[in-house]
């Protein structure tokens, strides 16, 4: 079992400490006001809302080659970042020059942007989808998507963060090479919305439309209306969550809970058919992650001008999806 250390507490971390009160005060009320609409058997979605009005995110087939191209485009975007920037990376990464270590952050950042305008454009030019089928429109009901991304991340908390503090009391987490480079400046939060383009808009999507097609075509009645069973929606949801933890290898153990969080993700987008309200939640979790990094970084920064600063602070644990694929392979932080 590691041995924790002990941090000194000061006025940063005690308002870590209230804002993570609030938060988990408004987890325990979600989660009795869940239960107790369960008991009285009200669904926590509102009816129109059924998974029975069909496959969602799935409106029609997809071809693996859309899979593909839009896999490509993303490892296409790293590539060309990387070699754009090739200088500039190999400076920071070997602490040379006076090139801030916060460049990595905002290179990261262009890469989820550019993934954001490929993918959608790639989509439509191989095979006509539209952003209505990969759930980004219908911003009508924005509000609800909201209120539905937060209500996750509210139930998602205390089953997360208790996950990843019992597994850190078996492994000693990996540092959050992030932890340095956000002292100087924090990330452009893009991440969310790249990555549910991608795992939740595009691959969630094309393994949903695989499952269902297969499904009809083994019925004898094909338009039969009666509903599709739950692991037509729920085996593509853990192919795609178990891809989305694994990206994440390298802050081990946070790919365990990282996948309880996919799952969350991934059932707004299959019960909504958009991707407002799985990237609502995701922005939610990131962020408040972030303020816990932020406050302890603070923290830690408020007691530099001691004589002698502790040198056994160090975070705490951060459950934190990364901002982008181009960290493993040339060392750049994430976060």
């Amino acid at each position: 079992m590691p041995n924790n250390p002990t941090l000194e507490l000061n006025a940063w971390h005690a308002l870590a400490g209230a804002i993570y009160m609030f938060v988990g005060l408004a987890s325990l009320i979600s989660w009795v006001w869940l239960i107790a609409n369960q008991r009285r058997g009200r669904s926590i979605l509102p009816a129109a809302w059924s998974l029975d009005d069909g496959p969602i995110p799935a409106r029609r087939p997809w071809p693996a080659s859309t899979l593909l191209a839009a896999i490509g485009v993303y490892i296409l975007a790293q590539f060309l970042v990387a070699v754009a920037f090739r200088d500039l990376i190999e400076s920071v990464s070997k602490g040379q020059g006076e090139a801030s270590p916060s460049i990595v952050l905002w290179l990261t950042a262009l890469i989820n942007l550019l993934t954001i305008v490929l993918i959608p454009a790639v989509a439509w030019a191989t095979a006509g989808i539209s952003l209505d089928d990969l759930g980004l429109v219908q911003l009508r009901d924005w509000r609800r998507d909201a209120r539905a991304g937060l209500l996750l991340v509210l139930l998602l908390l205390p089953v997360i963060y208790t996950v990843m503090y019992a597994l850190v009391t078996v492994w000693v987490p990996n540092t959050h090479p992030v932890f340095d480079t956000m002292q100087e400046q924090p990330p452009v939060n893009s991440a969310p919305i790249a990555e549910e383009l991608l795992f939740r808009g595009v691959l969630l999507g094309w393994l949903t439309t695989l499952a269902v097609d297969t499904e009809r075509k083994r019925r004898l009645n094909p338009l039969s209306d009666e509903p599709l069973p739950p692991r037509v929606y729920w085996t593509p949801n853990i192919l795609a969550s178990f891809l989305f933890a694994a990206l994440h290898t390298p802050q081990w153990p946070a790919p365990i809970p990282l996948f309880i969080l996919s799952l969350g993700l991934g059932w707004l987008a299959q019960r909504t058919g958009r991707l407002a309200a799985p990237i609502v939640a995701h922005m939610a979790f990131n962020g408040l992650s972030t303020i816990a990094m932020l406050l302890f970084i603070q923290g830690t920064l408020s007691k530099t001008n001691a004589p002698e600063p502790a040198p056994d602070s160090a975070p705490p644990p951060v459950v934190a999806p990364a901002p982008g694929l181009l960290a493993p392979s040339l060392d750049i932080p994430t976060s």
